[in-house]
């Protein structure tokens, strides 16, 4: 048994990290009912969560370096983007919340479609339910660590942190609307065209 296997069967048995382990696990598979029983392979990691985690740190270390080196942009005393994160996460996090149970809660008939359309659509409710589940962990957790580092004096390396939680956020908004936008669409499109 590999060292990875190992360490994934350790952290099924803490109560928090199970759950966190399954929802990273199916996004990381696309959402395949095999998440449950089997770790998702290294590529898929990388292809579905670290590419934006790799665009987002460097979109901000990149600004940052550029800031300091050329443009001299001068950003409010005390700047605590933690705060920032504190402001809007929480919100997102409880309309995703929403968004989420009107799916899968309220529209019965959204979910037989998805179960009949499957193969044209590349959609099914598995999918629908990593992606929705994915972006409310990573609210949660930017909400959890944005909260944990205000409780420390402002300084650049938690700015940095909170500054790159945010723009991974805002890109896991962004892939939330399209992915919603994108299903309905598709939804729309076949019972237009019946």
């Amino acid at each position: 048994m590999t060292l990875i296997k190992k360490l994934c069967i350790y952290i099924k048995e803490i109560p928090i990290c199970r759950e966190l382990f399954f929802i990273v696990n199916s996004y990381a598979y696309g959402g395949d009912p095999k998440s449950i029983v089997e770790l998702a392979p290294i590529r898929n990691y990388l292809s579905r969560i670290g590419y934006k985690v790799f665009w987002s740190f460097s979109g901000v270390f990149i600004f940052t370096r550029l800031n300091t080196l050329f443009f001299h942009i001068r950003l409010k005393d005390n700047l605590d983007v933690s705060s920032l994160n504190l402001d809007i996460f929480p919100n997102l996090l409880g309309f995703g919340i929403g968004i989420y149970a009107l799916i899968f809660m309220l529209d019965t008939k959204f979910i037989t479609w998805l179960k009949t359309n499957k193969e044209e659509s590349n959609i099914s409710p598995q999918i629908i339910n990593a992606d929705l589940a994915f972006p409310l962990i990573v609210f949660a957790i930017i909400t959890l660590l944005s909260g944990l580092s205000s409780l420390f004096y402002v300084n650049d390396y938690f700015n940095f942190l909170n500054a790159f939680l945010f723009v991974y956020g805002l890109m896991m908004l962004f892939e939330l609307i399209g992915f919603i936008f994108f299903t309905f669409f598709k939804k729309i499109m076949d019972e237009t065209a019946s």
